[in-house]
């Protein structure tokens, strides 16, 4: 019995650490995505913004 609670114990932390490794990984596409958002909003929001010019530049 008290096996089958040690294996049960294991596989719960596993799956603690699977989900924090998860949880890391989708918190850092959301930093990394504000940031994207935060500079295409600077580039729309300036008084002299010219589409024609910054898809030149690209």
């Amino acid at each position: 019995m008290y096996k089958k609670h040690l294996e049960f114990k294991h596989k719960m932390q596993n799956n603690n650490s699977d989900a924090h490794k998860q949880l890391a990984e989708t918190n850092a596409q959301v930093l990394a995505l504000k940031e994207r958002v935060q500079t295409l909003e600077a580039i729309v929001t300036d008084s002299s913004f010219s589409v024609k010019d910054e898809i030149n530049k690209l």
